[in-house]
């Protein structure tokens, strides 16, 4: 091969994420866990912003690492609200395992560095308060 073409897009003005784990009491609480975000996913992330995995570990735990692209932080967090209040509604059903993370940061500041792990741990200290975590979560 002699000649190669790159197709390049405009970077997008923001990249952010969604990062958390819950964790149902039960396997009951578990399937109404799963066949809600299922539902979440159909109507907010199933579309061209979001990306990703969501895992069903064992012990009735879901745990997700959802990234976007070109959504601010308020809308990353207007997004994921529902979730989160449907979640906190069950303190008995439901637990939120360590801290989530919801947010967003310019994609211009991971270019050239890679989205390296380091990268994103700097950002997510740098986000501080301004990052969603939940009450009673």
């Amino acid at each position: 091969m002699s000649k190669v073409t790159l197709r390049a897009r405009e970077l997008p003005e923001f990249w952010g994420a969604a990062i958390l784990t819950v964790k149902a009491a039960s396997d009951d609480a578990f399937w109404r866990l799963l066949r809600y975000f299922v539902g979440f996913y159909r109507e907010n992330l199933f579309n061209d912003h979001w990306g990703e995995h969501a895992q069903i570990a064992g012990n009735n735990v879901l745990d997700l690492l959802m990234v976007c692209h070109d959504l601010s932080t308020e809308e990353v967090k207007k997004i994921w609200q529902p979730f989160l209040d449907w979640v906190a509604r069950s303190p008995a059903a439901y637990t939120v395992q360590g801290q989530p993370i919801l947010g967003s940061m310019p994609a211009q500041a991971l270019l050239g560095r890679g989205v390296e792990y380091v990268a994103v741990m700097e950002w997510c200290l740098s986000m501080g308060s301004k990052l969603l975590v939940p009450s009673g979560c």
